[in-house]
């Protein structure tokens, strides 16, 4: 489990509003569409692959499957499988509500969310380093981005078209905090 923790918090990274409608994207004037599909690539290894480790919600996690696999443990050691008839030897309901109380003290899902906006601001400083800067979508332009699969390169190339135009850009630019 302690090693299936990274792996599920990299699939949520991204945004909590709908993935095929999101609220904004990045882009850079005139950038090519070969070096868009690249810089989002490689920022997006980088923001994915930044280490956890330090992080307060990430140790707090790990501490809290530390506490379910002790429950586990502490089942398996008291009940050793099945009786004779085929029952469980251990309390299932009492382990499992054991098991639901850890992640309801450590608030998973709240942490979860914590380590994803951490990830997602690794991506984010690598394609402001590279020059680009956030832009809110229109809602037309939200529903032509509906019109194609995610991952899809025509996904890709819609949303390059609108990443790469300079007036876009300059009419939909979103001002994040502490710029000017």
């Amino acid at each position: 489990m302690r090693l299936a923790l990274p792996a599920i918090v990299l699939l949520l990274v991204g945004p909590p509003a709908d993935a095929a409608r999101p609220e904004s994207s990045w882009g850079k004037p005139g950038v090519g569409y070969d070096s868009y599909r690249r810089d989002s690539t490689e920022c997006g290894r980088q923001g994915a692959g930044a280490s956890l480790a330090g992080e307060r919600a990430y140790r707090s996690i790990m501490l809290g499957l530390s506490r379910q696999d002790t429950d586990i443990d502490t089942a398996r050691a008291a009940g050793n499988g099945l009786n004779p008839g085929g029952a469980p030897t251990v309390d299932m309901t009492e382990l499992t509500r054991s098991y639901g109380l850890t992640a309801q003290r450590q608030q998973f899902s709240r942490k979860v969310a914590t380590l994803q906006r951490f990830l997602v601001a690794g991506v984010e400083r690598c394609l402001l380093a590279r020059g680009y800067g956030r832009f809110a979508l229109t809602r037309d332009q939200r529903r032509g981005l509906a019109r194609y699969g995610p991952g899809t390169e025509a996904r890709f190339r819609y949303l390059h078209a609108l990443a790469s135009d300079g007036e876009v850009l300059r009419a939909q630019a979103v001002v994040e905090a502490g710029q000017p």
